[in-house]
């Protein structure tokens, strides 16, 4: 089974803290959480996952801004054949995700 989420990946952001170090979510982060429970929960039409399960993952990511000024490499990024190897690090782009399917059921 194949699923696509049409929605720009976003990496997991850190807690915030009150003054009284109560921690909450960044407003960002919990709207794309929300926007990515509700692609997920209209485009699977499955049923409930029991089973482990091996979840193959591509993100695409605009390049850089100053990669896209570059003229030398114009037809590299319409191909896509540059690779984007900015921060933040794969591992927090994967654990919004996963949060977002968490919370879809």
């Amino acid at each position: 089974m194949k699923l696509v989420l049409n929605i720009e990946p976003k990496p997991q952001s850190r807690p915030r803290f009150t003054r009284h170090g109560r921690a909450f979510e960044d407003r960002a982060m919990k709207r794309w959480r929300q926007g990515c429970t509700r692609l997920i929960r209209k485009n699977y039409t499955g049923q409930l996952l029991v089973n482990p399960v091996k979840i193959k993952v591509i993100f695409y990511i605009e390049a850089p801004q100053y990669i896209r000024r570059m003229k030398y490499v114009e037809e590299e990024l319409r191909q896509e054949r540059i690779y984007c190897a900015k921060r933040p690090d794969l591992d927090n782009y994967i654990k919004a995700l996963y949060s977002g399917i968490l919370r879809s059921y």
